[in-house]
């Protein structure tokens, strides 16, 4: 069973191997899934390249960001928890950061709870095959983060609201018994790399940190009236590298 799959054995293939790395070059790094917001980081001033991710699907660079005393970068992932994990494997192999600050969109569950407001999770259901592969079996990866990204945004008087979220893989298969059931154990949104994301940080002892904005609802019938915007929202970018200069100096 794929819930039985973790082991502590050594795996077979390390992203060491493929990216050698001469000196720590990174402190953070930002995960984003906007090629816009992407884009953006890229043209502001004094940042740069850093390095290069590769993948049969071309290259994807991680750009260092203009944030004084702290080096931070950022690279776009491609959607899904395999994709964004391995990413994250391979961004540490080659700058040497241990802390990471997921961005993205997510769908509702809740719009009561969720209208108007980021969404910061506490926990992460593992409806997904990567978490299997770096923790223990269980229904839900506790993200021990949230504290952080909470005081950030209250600092900055961002609004914004805790809660589960429901990672899939199965975008297409998200059907409303499994919502109904994941609302009743609170979760308020869906999304598809948190609960892998985290668990790769777990298992690895790095920091993870995320949040959320709400693109379309699942509540009474699917609505994808604000998608693009939650997607690509640059105000995202700021409250990332706001959270970046959060983070305590031992991280």
């Amino acid at each position: 069973m794929i819930t039985d799959s973790f082991s502590l054995e050594e795996p077979i293939i390390k992203p060491e191997m493929i990216y050698r790395r001469s000196e720590k070059l990174l402190d953070v790094c930002l995960i984003t899934f906007s090629w816009k917001i992407f884009q953006e980081a890229r043209n502001m001033e004094g940042s740069k390249v850093v390095g290069t991710l590769s993948a049969a699907s071309g290259k994807y660079d991680i750009i260092s960001l203009p944030i004084e005393g702290r080096r931070v970068g950022i690279f776009l992932s491609t959607v899904g928890a395999p994709a964004c994990g391995g990413f994250m494997e391979d961004a540490h192999a080659l700058t040497g950061a241990e802390s990471f600050i997921l961005f993205g969109s997510a769908g509702t569950l809740d719009e009561d709870k969720t209208k108007g407001k980021f969404i910061i999770p506490t926990s992460a259901y593992r409806d997904e095959g990567l978490s299997y592969h770096y923790l223990e079996k269980g229904d839900y990866v506790e993200l021990e983060g949230w504290r952080t990204v909470e005081k950030v945004f209250a600092s900055l008087k961002v609004p914004y609201v805790l809660g589960r979220t429901w990672t899939t893989d199965a975008f297409y298969r998200e059907t409303r018994r499994a919502a109904e059931e994941r609302r009743a154990e609170g979760c308020i949104a869906v999304e598809m790399e948190i609960a892998g994301a985290a668990s790769v940080a777990i298992h690895h002892n790095w920091h993870f940190y995320a949040f959320l904005e709400s693109g379309d609802s699942l509540e009474e019938e699917w609505r994808a009236s604000n998608l693009m915007g939650a997607n690509h929202n640059a105000l995202k970018l700021a409250l990332a590298m706001e959270t970046a200069k959060g983070l305590s100096i031992d991280n």
